[in-house]
């Protein structure tokens, strides 16, 4: 069936078949996913915990390019006719670039929202008080972030088999990249899935085609890629790794220069999503 024409006791069914596995307590009695405007709620006699309540958001998809099967494969990694939130993790952030100083950061989602950046060193040594006080300036980035942009702008229709084998299946298309407040710009997009568990693994989005950012900076090329992992214990697959290549052209300098931007996500955990009430 059409992920667009799932009832909303379907996507029920199939969300909770798809995430509430053998680890998550037995003892849950009330899973309340909300589709639209309409609640469902399901209820057992044994002890009660708390509920959470997660948006389910269906994304509008047309493939014209792909036959059933690797619809229904890319529909399913993707969670095209469901969407339950990635769980929060905290991560470092490691960024080298050419004109300031390499700084690792951790967030913590579950600290005060002022205290949830930390630097944890600079060229590999302790922060300096003046150091801790300063703003990065290029964009610090979550799992639920990364997760939510790469559903909602990928252009389905133009997706095509790049290649298949008997454990994996890859997509290639196109992909609009936020490149400033309001600005969208085309990229390439390549989706790696491992057919048995229907699971993303690697994605790369590519941008070749030089953006001017603003009267003295272009941006040359970037070169994005997510690396997941396959968690049994939650059916799915959670972003572990993401990399930044950007490559800028200076117009006073008539120079280049490279910022390299790794985020790492650690601490990602089976039972956030029972507990997280994200909005993602």
């Amino acid at each position: 069936m059409s992920p667009n024409y799932l009832s909303p006791y379907e996507k029920l069914t199939r969300v909770k078949k798809k995430y509430m596995q053998s680890n998550v307590q037995k003892s849950l009695s009330c899973v309340v996913i909300v589709a639209s405007s309409l609640s469902l709620a399901e209820e057992s006699n044994e002890e009660s915990v708390p509920t959470c309540v997660v948006k389910v958001t269906a994304i509008e998809a047309e493939m014209p390019n792909l036959n059933d099967d690797q619809r229904e494969i890319i529909s399913e990694a993707m969670e095209l006719d469901y969407h339950i939130p990635h769980p929060d993790c905290s991560f470092e952030l490691d960024a080298t670039l050419d004109y300031i100083p390499s700084r690792v950061e951790q967030f913590d989602p579950y600290a005060d929202e002022d205290l949830r950046w930390t630097l944890i060193s600079v060229e590999d040594r302790e922060p300096r008080d003046k150091e801790r006080k300063q703003t990065p300036r290029y964009t610090r980035m979550s799992p639920n972030e990364a997760w939510y942009d790469l559903r909602r702008n990928i252009e389905w229709d133009s997706l095509k088999v790049g290649n298949e084998t008997e454990e994996r299946i890859s997509y290639v298309g196109m992909k609009q990249l936020k490149v400033g407040k309001d600005e969208f710009v085309p990229g390439e997009v390549t989706l790696e899935i491992d057919k048995a568990k229907e699971s993303l693994e690697t994605v790369t989005i590519t941008m070749n085609k030089p953006h001017k950012i603003n009267f003295f900076a272009t941006i040359a090329a970037m070169t994005m890629t997510q690396n997941y992992q396959y968690e049994p214990d939650m059916s799915r697959s959670i972003l572990k790794e993401l990399v930044v290549d950007w490559t800028f052209k200076f117009i006073v300098a008539r120079s280049s220069s490279k910022e390299h931007i790794v985020y790492r996500y650690n601490d990602c955990q089976p039972s956030s999503l029972i507990e997280s009430c994200s909005d993602w």
